[in-house]
């Protein structure tokens, strides 16, 4: 047999399994929709509408992305614009391969763990691939890889991951190094200029040297290493310290988006500590009505409020202060590595930021952690006892078959914003946003009687929803009733200023015929656009209605 086919061989039959598996699971996935933040980011964004390929195009695209701080998914976007003339599908492939290649990095980093661990090869590439392929399939993904905007997330953690792969190879090889840790700052500023969370990665790296590098070596050698163990915790003194005197710059920022929140600064604090648990659920038991657009989750007003949040602020602590204590510990740091791995990757996105509360996607990186405790389990039974490694591992494998089939079920789930409201509705039916997004997305489908009582039931669950009000804005216009629909729209322009709130009210003044009103809102409306096609349109039509002779408000 050919030496390289004997070598390479398991390893490329591994990963083009693990690729089939992917497209099996997104096979669907073509066929959904943009949703949400792919409005703001991509379909209503012109710079990223590129119509012929050009490299100038796609500089533009990432000078000026509609995220300042990630200009490289903006590029992305702009190449599936032209690919596909600004149809969701090509945005849905890239996506798919993203996720697929990072993936295939998941194993490969993995597979480098393990072999710390002294398993025979075979074991480790087959413990790695296993637990790839959970992470790959697991259904708690497909908000990831099907809501297109999330590649920032997929981009975030793709060159997050290589980063600290490229530190770790380039503190084993013997040769060239500088080319390893060369890639490894290469990845780490892809990973910035993709998402925020890409930030957390030279604590990865940090807690890679102690965990994984010295695995079963001294964990100090000089009083450089001091200073390096004692940096997050300076870290997070400060920050604490920053928050809780309200003057510093991270609680100047932070106190801004909180203004637009219905929960308090505290309130998330105490909050995410629970919600990480409901993401461990999932994870641990990923039956297809656990997962959802959004969640009916209650806030914690204090520690016993609910009682719960006690018990999952001690649990959060007894897992970080175990991995600690492990990283500390020879011959077990590699566990600890894995064990930090989850709170680590989860510090930015829940903790203060003033994000919303549930959102699935933001364990995309923390699930990789784990999935090396599942591969690191897996090689603690293979070194206790081979057929209880066997035994672990035909359960691992029947975990990720369901965990398959249910993210098959949960992708079409995202075919159009109807179908993804439908489904979310039994997971959080007091969410006056969702019922509120449940009616637009019927009355975009022509379905007024529904779409009205849907919005009317969400103004019930909360009267000063303003885009439910809107929505009851669009129902009596359609129902030819301007008066009313000009009152509900003054009515959320009172709770939150939106172009297109003026720009319905001078449809319905139009209809009136009361032309000096419309003028009025038509005004207004083009001073708050933002969007240089809409501000186009609104110039265009004062000149054809207001201007022109022939007008009908001339």
């Amino acid at each position: 047999m050919n030496p390289d086919i004997k070598k390479y061989g398991p390893g490329l039959l591994a990963a083009l399994a693990l690729l089939v598996l992917v497209g099996m699971a997104y096979q669907d996935a073509p066929g959904n929709g943009f949703h949400f933040d792919d409005l703001l980011n991509i379909v209503n964004y012109p710079p990223v509408h590129l119509e012929e390929f050009s490299i100038a195009g796609l500089y533009k695209a990432g000078k000026n992305p509609a995220l300042s701080s990630r200009p490289l998914p903006s590029v992305t976007f702009a190449f599936d614009w032209w690919r596909g003339d600004g149809s969701p599908a090509p945005f849905q492939w890239t996506n798919i391969f993203l996720h697929g290649i990072t993936a295939l990095l998941v194993m490969l980093f993995i597979h480098t763990l393990l072999k710390q661990t002294n398993i025979p090869a075979r074991y480790a590439l087959g413990f790695a691939w296993l637990v790839a392929a959970v992470w790959a399939v697991h259904p708690i993904q497909v908000q990831t890889v099907t809501y297109v905007v999330q590649r920032m997330a997929i981009m975030a953690v793709l060159f997050s991951l290589l980063s600290v792969w490229c530190y770790i190879k380039a503190r084993l090889v013997v040769d060239k190094k500088y080319r390893w840790y060369l890639f490894s700052v290469i990845a780490l500023v892809c990973g910035a200029i993709s998402k925020e969370i890409a930030w957390i990665t030279p604590a990865l790296i940090l807690i890679a040297e102690y965990g994984v590098l010295r695995h079963k070596k001294p964990l100090v050698n000089d009083t450089s290493d001091y200073l390096l163990l004692s940096l997050p915790l300076l870290v997070l003194a400060y920050v604490l310290i920053d928050i809780a005197s309200g003057s510093g710059p991270i609680s100047h920022i932070v106190a801004k988006g909180y203004m637009a929140r219905d929960f308090s600064l505290s309130e998330r604090l105490l909050s995410q500590p629970r919600v990480i648990l409901f993401y461990l659920s999932q994870v641990g038991w990923p039956s297809p009505e656990h997962f959802s657009i959004e969640h009916d989750f209650s806030i914690s007003t204090g520690i016993l409020s609910p009682v719960s949040t006690l018990s999952a602020l001690a649990v959060l602590l007894c897992w970080t202060v175990l991995g600690i204590y492990l990283l500390f510990r020879k011959q077990h740091r590699i566990l600890g590595f894995a064990l930090l791995w989850v709170p680590g990757t989860l510090v930015i996105e829940s903790s203060v930021i003033p994000l919303e509360m549930v959102f699935e996607h933001r364990m995309y990186l923390p699930l990789v952690g784990l999935a090396i405790l599942l591969a690191l389990v897996l090689a603690a039974a293979y070194n206790y006892n081979i057929k209880l490694a066997g035994a672990l591992s035909g359960l691992v494998i029947l975990f990720m078959l369901y965990s398959l089939s249910v993210t098959m079920q949960r992708v079409p789930d995202w075919e159009s914003d109807l179908t993804l409201y439908e489904s979310a509705l039994d997971n959080a039916p007091t969410s006056s946003r969702l019922w509120e997004n449940y009616g637009y997305a019927l009355l975009g489908e022509g379905d007024i009687g529904r779409g009205r009582a849907a919005t009317e039931y969400s103004l019930l669950l909360s009267p000063d929803n303003a885009p439910a009000l809107s929505n009851l804005g669009v129902v009596m216009a359609r129902l030819n009733k301007h008066k009313d629909s000009i009152e509900y729209f003054k009515r959320a322009l009172k709770l939150e200023k939106n172009p297109s709130y003026h720009w319905n009210i001078a449809l319905s003044y139009e209809k009136l015929k009361q032309c000096e009103q419309a003028e009025k809102y038509w005004l207004r409306a083009y001073a708050l656009e933002r969007n240089p096609k809409e501000k186009l349109k609104i110039e265009k039509r004062l000149a054809r209605e207001y201007k022109s002779p022939k007008g009908m408000c001339s």
